[in-house]
């Protein structure tokens, strides 16, 4: 299934959020969460631990979560370094963001960024999406 949606202007290499939306919180959405990477596949802690993260994040702006970097914000992953394939929903202008939840471990959430909706990709609490430099 693949989402429309305008084309985003490119800076410089980077994908430009819609207008107004860097104002705006996260949203989140799991529909795109792919197999074995799923809110169902988590245990209780691991679905408290997801669902933490999401309440802090809804408190911020995207513009500051993508200034605080990956300690506490959004990285950007290269698809170069990615262990799993990325689906067809996601477009090839589509930067992959990297949140974390657990702020001393692997734990993550993985997806691309639509306004100011993150379409959740990889819910990954063993770190295996990707290596994760320490």
């Amino acid at each position: 299934m693949t989402i429309h949606r305008p084309k985003p202007k490119r800076v410089v290499g980077i994908v430009s959020p819609a207008p107004g939306t860097d104002d705006e919180p996260p949203a989140f959405c799991f529909k795109h969460a792919c197999r074995g990477f799923q809110i169902t596949d988590l245990n209780p802690s691991g679905k408290a631990q997801v669902l933490d993260t999401i309440h802090r994040l809804t408190e911020l702006p995207w513009g500051r979560l993508r200034t605080m970097g990956k300690h506490g914000g959004t990285e950007v992953i290269p698809r170069y370094r990615l262990r799993q394939t990325v689906p067809e929903c996601v477009a090839d202008e589509d930067d992959i963001l990297s949140i974390r939840v657990e702020q001393d471990d692997v734990f993550r959430l993985l997806g691309f960024r639509s306004q100011r909706i993150l379409h959740v990709i990889w819910i990954d609490p063993g770190g295996v999406c990707y290596p994760h430099g320490r």
